[in-house]
């Protein structure tokens, strides 16, 4: 098995409904390139996932881990944008 490097671990199910989804894209907008953001939540969060892929195109890499009924746990990675180097954060300059 790879080791990943887990930059931070968000369990969303603590926070009020109201404030996930911004504390998700904050945690996530602090992770440098090839950091991951380990995610727990009580469902699977779809709305989430297209609000990555509207911002964050061809920048993060979700993937799955658990799905049960008491929670889902998905581990996302910031990647560099196509053509950059990465030493600017991922931004696509």
């Amino acid at each position: 098995m790879e080791d990943v490097l887990v930059s931070a671990v968000l369990d969303a199910r603590l926070l009020p409904a109201a404030e996930r989804e911004q504390a998700v894209l904050l945690a996530f907008s602090a992770l440098p390139v090839g950091g991951c953001l380990e995610l727990i939540t009580d469902h699977e969060p779809r709305p989430l996932r297209a609000e990555f892929i509207a911002q964050w195109a061809r920048q993060h890499d979700w993937q799955p881990l658990e799905n049960s009924p008491l929670q889902w746990r998905s581990r996302i990675t910031r990647l560099a944008a196509k053509g950059c180097c990465g030493g600017c954060g991922g931004g696509g300059h």
